[in-house]
């Protein structure tokens, strides 16, 4: 099939841009080490270039290749990319040094120092080489260039909305070739070998209708792909063990460590602080700018939100809207949502909410405990009590601390319906549900990303 094809110049290209990676490592920490004159070691044997560069490929093609990192050539972000770098690099590196280890010499000797900085080194550059193919690729997706042919299973407004998506977002890869409800499936199998087709999305997994999806693509060729509901989500979010033997299925389990959630709420404290004493001249420059703008009016929003364990507690932002409208969001009901070109925004509040700066007060929160850096968007009681009657796992979010920033915010723009409240509610559940460091880092870049572009709402 065209599609097999051209997976098979995508491994290619990946595996050119890995082998270039790796080489110009290896040299550069060659050099670095032994002929640059930065280090006082002398070089250990002299060889021809190319042996060198050939071996050091091969070894670390070969890890990558066994950790599976040329089988997924797509749905792999660049963040994801580094991370499965450095994870392959760590176990050739702890490969080497079993190799190499010489009990006379110790553990601590200048060669195991040298394989060190050639892991860190080809960390970087590997690393980098992935992040260049992963943005080459996305490059071409949204030209059209290397797109997967695609059918979306599924006649309902979630079908509808994530057609919808794949035309807005040609980067995503998917080219939308037909839409087959259940009614239509006798045609799925023609529609696969008419178009090609490389992946099939299903939207509505009723159990008979998922097991003729499979059944039909996967012998075409095809991948499966299954877009959850809210249910779903939940019985994915489980854990299994037993009590005396008897086995029982845990919903909602804890899925970090401990140690993790230590680490996280150390992150918290140390970069708030640094926020609060990097932004100190902002601190002192914008209150007298806002209140210029609208005279009479504290420069400060506040406003009480609801935090870990359904707790209150005191928000705060630099304002952004009229004195009247704040007041507004400080009652019981609240407005609709704050659009780019909302009237109701001070025009110095356009470029505070662009740039994310209306939210520095809210390092304070962090240090206090009352949120994190990550973490879902913390909401107003009365809108939490209205949530929670609809999707009742709404509550599920107060498990953890709110964030400044979070996986829905980075996802998806605030709500602006119900139905858009529902996806960022699914969003919020995978985030608890994947909760790492990892994908804090992750969220933390995607903002960072967001406030140098300008993007913020």
């Amino acid at each position: 099939m065209k599609a097999l094809r051209r997976l098979s110049w995508e491994r290619f290209f990946l595996l050119a841009a890995d082998v270039a990676s790796i080489s110009a490592s290896t040299a550069l920490t060659w050099w670095l080490r032994f002929r640059s004159g930065y280090f006082l070691d002398v070089e250990p044997y002299r060889l021809p270039v190319w042996p060198v560069l050939l071996v050091s490929s091969l070894f670390w093609v070969g890890i990558f290749a066994l950790r599976g990192q040329y089988r997924k050539l797509y749905h792999v972000s660049r963040f994801r990319s580094v991370q499965e770098v450095a994870g392959s690099v760590g176990v050739g590196l702890l490969i080497l040094l079993l190799a190499t280890y010489d009990p006379s010499r110790g553990m601590l000797g200048a060669g195991r120092f040298f394989l060190l900085s050639y892991g860190a080194v080809l960390v970087l550059g590997a690393g980098t080489g992935r992040v260049l193919f992963r943005t080459v690729q996305k490059r071409l997706l949204e030209r059209g260039v290397g797109q997967r042919n695609t059918v979306i299973v599924g006649s309902g407004q979630r079908a509808l909305d994530l057609e919808r998506q794949f035309h807005q977002h040609p980067g995503m890869g998917y080219r939308v070739m037909a839409r087959l409800d259940a009614e239509s499936m006798e045609g799925l199998e023609q529609v696969i070998r008419q178009y090609e087709v490389a992946e099939v999305v299903v939207t509505e997994p009723e159990r008979e209708l998922l097991f003729q999806v499979i059944q039909r693509a996967t012998s075409l060729g095809a991948d499966v792909l299954i877009v959850p509901d809210l249910h779903g989500l939940v019985l994915g979010n489980v854990k299994s063990f037993d009590i005396w033997g008897m086995p029982v299925i845990q919903v909602f389990p804890h899925l970090m460590a401990p140690w993790q959630f230590l680490l996280k709420r150390l992150g918290d404290v140390l970069a708030g602080g640094l926020l609060l004493v990097v932004g100190l001249p902002l601190m002192v420059a914008l209150p007298p700018l806002i209140r210029w703008q609208s005279p009479g009016a504290p420069a400060l929003f506040r406003q009480r939100r609801v935090g870990k364990g359904g707790q209150e507690f005191t928000l705060y932002k630099f304002r952004t809207l009229h004195p009247e409208e704040h007041r507004a969001r400080e009652g019981e009901h609240s407005p609709p949502p704050v659009l780019p070109n909302d009237p109701r925004l001070l025009p110095f509040g356009r470029w505070l909410r662009r740039y994310r700066v209306d939210e520095w007060p809210q390092c304070w929160n962090v240090l206090r405990g009352q949120m994190s850096l990550v973490g879902p968007r913390p909401e107003q009681r009365a809108l939490v009590e209205d949530y929670v009657r609809r999707w009742p796992l709404y509550a599920r979010r107060h498990n953890v601390r709110p964030g400044m920033t979070g996986w829905a915010q980075v996802r998806q723009h605030y709500d602006q319906s119900l139905t858009r409240l529902e996806d960022k509610l699914g969003l919020d559940l995978f985030y608890l549900e994947n909760m790492s460091l990892g994908l804090d880092l992750k969220i933390l870049l995607f903002t960072v990303r967001t406030v140098l572009r300008g993007a913020g709402r």
